[in-house]
């Protein structure tokens, strides 16, 4: 299997993962914009929720990749608002851990989706960064695909990155 091939099989959980949990959590359907290779450690968005990921392939493999879910702070309000069920008009306190829990849903949809197709998974917490412009550290190696996300609360973003690491790419 290709790079290519890889990643696209790799991908495609997180996509049906996020599209099922804002349909389900947040009561919202998704649409999703022209995917882009993204270069550069800044993040678009305001709040991130990074979830790195590894395993191996077909148990032969090793794989390296990460997920990202990045909002402008009034999607992430709308967001959590929803989610919550309960109104806020700033970020606080309260809904802080909301884009680590929405990214700990998505992540454990997609692992299920990935262990069917022959991925073994290991992945950390969650760690959420907030501020403008803050910075993400990818790991090294890795083609940075964004997929810019549309919904009723506004738009946001969803980075996936995956390699494949053989002796020469560790």
């Amino acid at each position: 299997m290709s790079d290519s091939e890889a990643f696209l099989k790799f991908s495609k959980p997180f996509l049906d993962a996020t599209k099922s949990v804002f349909e389900t959590m947040i009561s919202t359907t998704i649409s999703s914009g022209k995917p882009e290779f993204r270069s550069g450690n800044a993040s678009l968005h305001d709040i991130t929720s990074i979830i790195p990921v590894s395993g191996t392939i077909n148990d032969k493999d090793n794989y390296s990749a990460q997920f990202v879910i990045s909002f402008p702070e009034p999607t992430y309000i709308k967001i959590a608002s929803a989610m919550i069920m309960e109104e806020y008009t700033v970020y606080s306190e309260e809904i802080e851990d909301v884009g680590n829990e929405i990214s700990n849903i998505i992540m454990g949809n997609a692992k299920r989706d990935l262990t069917t197709q022959g991925y073994t998974t290991s992945m950390t917490v969650p760690n959420m960064i907030r501020g403008e412009g803050h910075v993400i550290t990818y790991p090294k190696n890795t083609k940075i695909v964004s997929f810019p996300i549309n919904c009723d609360h506004g738009e946001f973003i969803i980075e996936i990155c995956f390699t494949k690491i053989d002796q020469d790419n560790s």
